[in-house]
């Protein structure tokens, strides 16, 4: 998070705000040149880590506390965003459908954010691959207007409009 707000250079006051404009910041930063966050610092001749070297260091943390607490939802969420931002695209779409799967709508705010989770995770499959009108970018602007649906919490709400309208670039027709 503090690599996001040390190279986006934009000045966010309010913590939770900040931290999720640091998310969706990885998430389309992770979609184009990704390489000081898929490339640890040894492969890239880099001096200091990266972030792709923390990221790599908390994968088997992460794996192992869903395994041991798969109730930890926090913690299956990041980690499937860990997955998407280190390009294990399939590990990252399995982790999000299986929250959604689990997660009842009776919890709002938590399936919009399993499904927004589900969305960027299809988007960056999309997108690496660039395989433009695959049906998953399809899929994930419906996992997002559910969400936007789901959810009254407004940064859902905007985090949501934003996917979808993320997710149109990649459907040219």
């Amino acid at each position: 998070s503090s690599a996001g707000a040390a190279s986006r250079h934009v000045p966010v006051g309010n913590k939770e705000l900040s931290q999720r404009f640091d998310e969706l910041y990885w998430d389309v930063y992770a979609q184009t040149t990704r390489m000081d966050i898929s490339l640890g610092m040894d492969i890239a001749g880099l001096s200091k880590p990266t972030p792709a070297d923390y990221l790599y260091r908390v994968i088997p943390a992460m794996e192992m506390l869903a395994k041991v607490q798969p109730g930890d939802f926090e913690n299956r969420l990041r980690l499937g965003i860990v997955y998407r931002w280190n390009n294990d695209q399939l590990a990252a779409i399995a982790t999000h459908e299986a929250m959604v799967k689990e997660v009842s709508r009776e919890r709002p705010a938590l399936r919009a954010r399993a499904l927004l989770e589900l969305a960027w995770s299809r988007i960056a499959r999309v997108s690496w691959n660039r395989t433009f009108d695959d049906p998953d970018i399809l899929q994930a602007y419906r996992e997002a207007e559910e969400a936007f649906n789901t959810t009254d919490r407004p940064m859902d709400k905007f985090v949501a409009a934003y996917t979808m309208g993320y997710s149109l670039a990649f459907t040219p027709k």
